[in-house]
């Protein structure tokens, strides 16, 4: 269960965080977490300059608590449902801009929507590029040890958006519903948001 931090230990960093490390290349060692590695995996998370800032303000909102969840643990699912809120006001507003009326829709219908017109794509979204060319490796990798292997590769160029459209509605309808997840802070969730909402107001 969650509880108000002492006032002696509202800046010390939960406890929780201890039970993560992060390897560092040039040391070819595990360390542990640092309030930096924090800041510095969501610093170039940025939206462009034409999002509308309703949009922008929702999203940086998301971006503080993914910080200060370095103090509280139970910051991050907020972070994520922030994200997703930044997202689904994002689609709102390029709706409205096109014309649409998506005062009834929620974010996997609207998201579901955007997919049918195309305004998003899998190759937009880092996450899905890093996926594709670990994939690739492997199958090269295969190859040279003489073994035959199938990739399976996306077929169409929105098969990964309509997996985020059915998990982005499922996540977001649980923490705003209040099923207490708690889940250990990840930049990912900002990232995905980020890459979707760019390519609706791209620069």
């Amino acid at each position: 269960m969650e509880k108000l931090k002492p006032l002696a230990e509202v800046l010390a960093p939960d406890p929780r965080q201890r039970g993560f490390v992060r390897y560092d290349s040039n040391l070819r060692a595990f360390k542990p977490r640092t309030l930096n590695d924090f800041y510095s995996s969501i610093e170039d998370i940025e939206l462009n300059p034409g999002t509308p800032e309703a949009v922008q303000s929702l999203f940086n909102t998301a971006k503080n608590l993914f910080i200060y969840s370095w103090f509280v643990y139970g910051f991050a699912p907020i972070s994520d449902f922030m994200a997703y809120s930044a997202l689904e006001r994002a689609l709102r507003e390029r709706s409205e801009r096109e014309g649409l009326n998506v005062r009834r829709k929620g974010l996997g219908q609207m998201l579901k929507m955007v997919i049918e017109r195309n305004w998003i794509q899998d190759d937009g979204i880092r996450h899905h590029r890093r996926i594709e060319t670990r994939r690739r490796d492997i199958v090269k990798e295969w190859e040279k040890m003489g073994i035959a292997v199938q990739p399976t590769l996306s077929t169409g160029p929105h098969d990964y958006c309509a997996i985020l459209q059915k998990s982005f509605s499922d996540l977001r309808n649980s923490l705003a519903h209040g099923q207490g997840m708690i889940y250990p802070p990840n930049s990912l969730t900002l990232e995905l948001c980020a890459d979707l909402i760019n390519q609706l107001f791209p620069a």
